[in-house]
């Protein structure tokens, strides 16, 4: 596991940064879905042979996994992108494939809008395409961790219809 400690912040953005079979290969960025982490949605898939043995940074966004949380900062797609930004910069990475899943799909948007430069090709999964959050990660979001973790989750489950 490897860290970025972001000083505007005051929190480590933390990333599985796995080699390549190739150097000089092709560069993968997976970002995660809501409620997830990097390694739970990405690691069977960014290990497969067919990627051609490119380099993969799987990242855990702030809030998320085994990044901080810090308690001042909006968890907005666009507060994500800048946090995945600074890796790619502390990185000195350009041409980076970026994929990204769901909330990730949404960060990946914001990453590839603000900093084309360092992203050459974008892959997003049922992504929240306008700004917002879709019917399912929008009620979530709103709810305090305590809130969410007294009812929501039940609640959600019940929807779903796995209660």
């Amino acid at each position: 596991m490897r860290e970025l400690f972001l000083p505007d912040r005051r929190a480590y953005l933390r990333w599985l940064d796995l080699p390549g079979a190739v150097p000089g290969g092709p560069v993968r960025l997976y970002l995660h879905g809501l409620g997830c982490t990097a390694a739970s949605d990405f690691a069977h898939i960014a290990t497969r042979p067919a990627l051609g043995g490119g380099r993969a940074l799987l990242v855990d966004l702030l809030g998320y996994g085994l990044s901080d949380r810090p308690a001042d900062f909006d968890y907005r797609p666009e507060g994500q992108a800048a946090a995945v930004a600074a890796l790619l910069d502390h990185l000195d990475l350009t041409g980076v494939d970026v994929v990204g899943h769901s909330m990730g799909g949404a960060v990946a948007i914001h990453l590839a809008a603000a900093r084309p430069g360092r992203v050459a090709r974008l892959v997003v999964a049922e992504p929240n395409l306008y700004a917002g959050g879709g019917p399912f990660s929008s009620p979530v979001a709103r709810q305090s961790e305590e809130s969410f973790v007294r009812s929501g989750f039940g609640t959600l489950l019940a929807v779903a219809g796995r209660a």
